[in-house]
């Protein structure tokens, strides 16, 4: 029986994220203007966000150093959020400025997209490269 490297399981995360991130845009960025209700649209992007997180951190957990899972998930936390006081004001208050509803999307798409898990792996792998050296 071969064992996965950290290397591999590096790849394999971000191969994931990679995938729940096309999945969004083929199915929910392109189709927001479908007859999705919008209550299930926000349940189903906070859904591929908790994936992507716990994706990352599973993964992250067995390869990085400590001080940089408190960084994965401050900022992830942080910006959940954030995400989650503009949507429940828009909830409740029935509309929000075209400016908000962006600045959630670009917070949101940050979420799932793959570039918070490869920064955290070229600060890895810089701090790995410069102890070597």
């Amino acid at each position: 029986m071969t064992r996965v490297t950290n290397r591999q399981l590096y790849i394999i995360g971000l191969i994931t994220i990679i995938l729940i991130s096309t999945i969004y845009y083929m199915y929910f960025k392109e189709a927001e203007a479908g007859a999705m209700p919008t209550k299930i649209k926000h349940l189903s992007k906070f859904a591929l966000v908790a994936v992507v997180y716990g994706i990352g951190s599973y993964i992250l957990k067995k390869i990085f150093a400590g001080w940089m899972m408190a960084l994965w998930h401050l900022v992830y936390i942080s910006t959940i959020i954030i995400l989650l006081a503009i949507g429940f004001y828009y909830w409740w208050q029935g509309a929000a400025t075209i400016d908000i509803k962006r600045s959630a999307n670009t917070l949101y798409e940050f979420l799932i997209s793959p570039v918070l898990y490869v920064a955290m792996g070229i600060v890895h792998y810089r701090i790995v490269r410069h102890r070597l050296t």
